[in-house]
């Protein structure tokens, strides 16, 4: 009996493929429902069947010649360029002005050579603490900084971080160079569907964060 690779790669085949799981399910015969489970870990072991369809059909779509490339997306080609940034030094309400201005929820926080040393997050306060917040540094109340990707980080890996968090910043030569958010997935998408291409997998992201940048 022939062994198949692990079920865990079934998800990343299939979004590599450019394929939704309805599209799977149809091609392959296996119920979405199952696939879903499958992908999910909540069936931790598939039937030797059931995973001999899925990766054989997996296989002769990456084997059609007259498939056409799924192009995904790289974190260079999605990132927005123009970042509004803070300093550990700035006073908090001068970070907080900047939001309000650009209608943002988030700003990095970096050093004078653009090094990213922490995150900026609007966050709801008592009202009790609002003075005393006010009165600091952006580097006393800064948070960890968002997840650090190169330009070469594909969609999936993106939209992975971003239901977890509100930002991802791209960096190159240790610099900060480009900020990614859920709206900017969400805008990729509508992209990719007005001119027909096949969703790379349906988002599921933390929120929606206007990029730093009046789009």
């Amino acid at each position: 009996m022939q062994d198949w690779p692990d079920a865990s790669l079934i998800k990343q085949k299939r979004i590599r493929l450019g394929l939704t799981q309805s599209e799977l399910a149809k091609r392959s015969g296996v119920a979405q429902a199952i696939i879903s489970r499958i992908e999910a870990g909540r069936i931790l072991e598939p039937s030797y069947g059931v995973m001999k369809t899925i990766f054989t059909t997996l296989h002769a779509i990456e084997s059609d010649p007259e498939r056409t490339p799924i192009f995904i997306p790289s974190a260079g080609e999605l990132m927005n360029p123009n970042v509004y940034t803070v300093t550990p030094e700035d006073w908090v309400v001068e970070a907080w002005a900047t939001m309000k201005e650009h209608e943002l929820s988030q700003l990095p926080v970096v050093t004078s050579r653009k090094h990213v040393v922490g995150g900026f997050v609007y966050a709801p306060l008592p009202e009790s603490d609002i003075d005393k917040f006010i009165e600091k540094k952006v580097g006393d109340v800064m948070s960890d900084p968002f997840p650090i990707v190169g330009k070469k980080t594909t969609l999936p890996v993106l939209a992975h971080f971003l239901q977890a968090v509100p930002a991802v910043l791209v960096v190159e030569n240790e610099a900060l160079v480009g900020i990614i958010t859920s709206y900017d997935l969400v805008e990729n998408a509508i992209k990719r569907s007005s001119y027909g291409l096949p969703d790379i997998e349906p988002l599921r992201p933390y929120g929606f964060h206007k990029t730093s940048v009046d789009m």
